[in-house]
């Protein structure tokens, strides 16, 4: 680890993604108390966040708290963690704004996911939220395919399922992979994990080409001269 200021975020790493490409991870952690002064004025949404998803490829929202509905009322409350209030309840509020709905805080979460497209994780305690982004870490450390196993999807079966590369943002090089001849988004995983840059894509040989599966002489010709803007399949370039 190492201690330093972050422009976005409080904690930031590095991990391997689909195709061994680098994936950027960062983790804004916040308490109850400091969750709904975002939800009172435009300094996450307004500031941190837009600046969270133009640095980093993965964007978590970290809340720190036990918190819930009352029920006569649906007001938020969380639990005093410290000192002799230890254990009790307390509405939550944040100026002038005396209480604050339950429903209202699940609303801001669920648009911070759905609108934003960033991922909200909760814990009860900082010991706790320190365990969780060591564990996040640890995830992104290992290879992409390690963790297959907690799908519990049969090999012949998972490609049919789902595009596991769309957990993360796509790398360059398979995004443009994706559109050459008879490769298409199924055969790009493969191809960009072959290929580390687009360079190396464009300079790439017909024999190279040919050694990634599913790729044979016919299509490793046609990807051969479509990258050197050529069309009449006759492999002469420009």
């Amino acid at each position: 680890m190492e201690l330093t200021r972050l422009e976005y975020g409080d904690v930031a790493f590095s991990g391997a993604g689909p195709d061994g490409s680098p994936v950027s991870t960062s983790c804004e952690i916040k308490g109850l108390s400091d969750l709904t002064a975002c939800m009172t004025d435009a300094r996450f949404s307004g500031h941190q966040l837009p600046g969270l998803l133009q640095n980093y490829d993965q964007v978590w929202l970290l809340v720190v708290g036990v918190f819930k509905a009352r029920e006569r009322d649906g007001v938020l409350v969380y639990q005093m963690q410290r000192g002799k209030s230890a254990g009790y309840w307390q509405d939550a509020s944040h100026g002038r704004r005396r209480a604050f709905l339950w429903r209202d805080l699940m609303m801001f979460l669920t648009t911070m996911q759905i609108k934003a497209g960033i991922r909200v994780a909760v814990v009860d305690d900082y010991e706790m939220a320190a365990n969780w982004v060591h564990t996040l870490w640890s995830w992104w450390q290992r290879g992409w395919d390690d963790h297959d196993s907690h799908l519990q999807i049969h090999d012949a079966m998972r490609d049919q399922l789902f595009d596991r590369a769309l957990l993360t943002r796509p790398s360059l090089t398979r995004c443009i992979c994706a559109q050459l001849p008879n490769i298409g988004k199924e055969k790009s995983a493969a191809v960009a994990a072959k290929f580390k840059s687009v360079r190396a894509m464009v300079e790439a040989s017909e024999e190279d080409w040919m050694s990634i599966p599913g790729v044979g002489r016919t299509i490793a010709h046609k990807v051969y001269v479509a990258l050197r803007g050529g069309s009449n399949g006759t492999g002469n370039g420009h």
